[in-house]
C-alpha cells in the first residue's frame, strides 16, 4: 500500500489547484437486496456495492470497507461497472485492491498523466463485494436482543491503513460516508414450519408464548379454519392434498389477563405438493456398454434430497438434479440389448416410463473402450485366430453385414478406418438394433 500512497501524494503535487466549496461527495455501501440487510446463520451470503456521487471532477479515490468477521467474511471483491470502463472504457491505470476478512482497501489513479478524469454524476458503481456468513454465528433467542453489524466505509483496512478520500483537483477530500446495518434477528416469538409430502403437509408450531403454550390454536388453510386446539397441541398432519400451494396461517391465542384482552401472536408458511413424475428422455438409444448420457425431464426431482433414477433395473451413474424438473445421469452398462424401463424414486413418490431407453450396439464397436479405432479389427482377428476373448457382441463383429464373422470382416472395418472405404451398415453412427435378420446377436456370444 505504500505504493499508492506515494501515487496519490505524485498526484496532488502536479495538479494541485483551487478547489470550490460546498462539494458533494458521497461514498455508500449498500447491500444488493433487503435494506437493513438480514442474515441468519446458515445463510448462503449476500453482496453489496460501493456507489460514489460527486459534483466534480474526480482524478481518483482510495477507501477502506470495514465489516466484523465474526458476522460476515468479505470473500471476494471485484471492480464495479464504473471502474471497469473509468479510463475511456479501460480500467485505470492504477487499481490497488487487498482484500481482508474483515474488509477491503482500494485505491484508484484513473490516468497517471491526467488525460481522463471521471466526470459529475451520481450511482457510480466502484466495487462489487461479496460476503458469506461466518461460521458460528447463533441465532438470538426470543427475547434477546438482535445483532447488529455495521459494513461501512472505514480508516484502518490494509497495512499502513488507507484513508478514505477522493481526489479533486489534485486535493484529497474526504466524502460523507455511509452503509447499512447486518441484522441477524431474534427467534420469532413464534416458531411455525410446513414440510410438503408427498400428499401431505406436516405443519408444527412452538415457542407461541414466552409464558408457555398459547390457551388455544387456530390454523387455517387457505383462509379455511382446519382446527382449533386448546389441549396444548402443537402438531398437525394435512392429509389427501392434491398437487398445488397452500397457504397456512396460525394463530396463537392468550390471556394474560383473564378480564382483559387476548394476546395473539401469528405464523404463515407456504408448501408446494408436487407430484413425482416421469416426462421426456433424451437420447432414447445408446450403447449397450453405457456412458450415454441422459436429459430426463418431469417434475419433483429436487423435492426430496434422495431422488434415483435406474435404468433396467440397475441405478444410473453420476445422477445430478438440475432443478425439480430436469435431472442428467449416465447410462450404466449391461449384458443384453433391447428396451428397458426408467424409473425415478425418491420420499415423496415414484414414477416410471416403459421400455423409454433403447440399449443397442455399433456396428464396428468390438473392444470396450467405446471408440470405433485400429483396436476393433485386431480383437477381431485375435479372437478368429489368436485364440483370443469371444466378443460380447457377435453382430457389432460383422462390420460388412453379410451375417458371417471371418476375415471379411476385419478387411473391411481396416478399409473404413484407414483407406476411405465405405462406413459400415448400420446401426455405425447412431446405436441400434441390427435392421438385417440373420442369427448373430448381442449377449450371446458363439463358441
Amino acid at each position: 500500500m505504500r505504493r499508492l500512497t506515494t501515487v496519490l501524494v505524485w498526484l496532488v503535487m502536479c495538479t494541485a489547484v483551487p478547489v470550490a466549496s460546498a462539494q458533494v461527495l458521497n461514498l455508500t455501501v449498500e447491500p444488493i437486496g433487503q435494506n437493513p440487510h438480514i442474515v441468519l446463520p446458515g445463510g448462503s451470503g449476500f453482496s453489496a456495492r460501493v456507489l460514489f456521487d460527486s459534483d466534480q471532477i474526480v482524478q481518483g479515490w482510495s477507501y477502506g470497507i470495514c465489516n466484523d468477521d465474526t458476522i460476515a467474511v468479505l470473500e471476494a471483491a471485484t471492480d464495479g461497472a464504473t471502474t471497469l470502463i473509468v479510463q475511456d472504457g479501460d480500467l485505470p491505470a492504477f487499481n490497488d485492491v487487498s482484500v481482508f476478512p474483515n474488509g477491503v482497501s482500494a485505491g484508484v489513479v484513473i490516468s497517471l498523466v491526467g488525460a481522463f478524469t471521471l466526470p459529475p454524476g451520481t450511482g457510480y458503481e466502484l466495487q462489487i463485494l461479496d460476503y458469506s456468513i461466518a461460521p458460528g454465528v447463533v441465532q438470538p433467542l426470543a427475547g434477546e436482543a438482535d445483532i447488529v453489524s455495521t459494513i461501512a466505509p472505514c480508516d484502518t483496512v490494509g497495512v499502513p491503513p488507507v484513508a478514505t478520500v477522493i481526489v479533486v483537483n489534485g486535493a484529497s477530500l474526504v466524502p460523507v460516508q455511509s452503509g447499512f446495518d447486518l441484522i441477524v434477528p431474534a427467534v420469532a416469538e413464534c416458531e411455525f414450519t410446513c414440510v410438503s409430502g408427498v400428499d401431505n403437509a406436516d405443519i408444527t408450531w412452538n415457542n407461541c408464548n414466552p409464558g408457555g403454550p398459547a390457551d388455544y390454536y387456530m390454523l387455517f388453510r387457505d383462509g379455511v379454519l382446519l382446527g382449533v386446539f386448546d389441549d396444548g397441541t402443537q402438531t398437525y398432519a394435512d392429509t389427501g392434498l392434491a398437487p398445488g400451494s397452500y397457504h397456512y396461517e396460525l394463530l396463537a391465542v392468550s390471556f394474560p389477563d383473564p378480564n382483559g384482552p387476548p394476546s395473539i401472536l401469528q405464523g404463515a408458511c407456504d408448501v408446494d405438493v408436487i407430484p413425482v413424475t416421469l416426462g421426456d428422455v433424451m437420447p432414447i438409444v445408446g450403447i449397450y456398454q453405457g456412458g450415454t448420457m441422459l436429459t430426463i425431464t418431469g417434475t419433483g426431482f429436487a423435492a426430496a434430497l434422495d431422488t434415483t433414477i435406474t435404468i433396467g433395473g440397475i441405478t444410473a451413474l453420476n445422477i445430478v438434479v438440475v432443478d425439480d424438473n430436469t435431472l442428467t445421469c449416465e447410462t450404466p452398462g449391461v449384458d443384453f440389448i433391447g428396451s428397458v424401463d426408467i424409473e425415478l424414486s425418491n420420499t415423496f413418490g415414484s414414477d416410471s416410463l416403459l421400455d423409454a431407453f433403447l440399449y443397442g450396439f455399433r456396428r464396428g464397436l468390438i473392444s470396450d473402450d467405446l471408440e470405433i479405432d485400429l483396436a476393433d479389427p485386431i480383437f477381431t482377428l485375435e479372437y478368429l485366430f489368436g485364440g483370443g476373448p469371444t466378443p460380447f457382441c457377435i453382430d457389432a463383429v460383422d462390420t460388412n453385414d453379410d451375417g458371417t464373422i471371418d476375415l471379411g470382416d476385419s478387411i473391411y472395418l481396416l478399409n473404413f478406418l484407414f483407406m476411405a472405404g465405405t462406413e459400415p451398415p448400420p446401426p455405425f453412427v447412431e446405436a441400434g438394433l441390427d435392421p438385417t435378420a440373420d442369427t448373430l446377436d448381442c449377449g450371446l456370444p458363439q463358441p
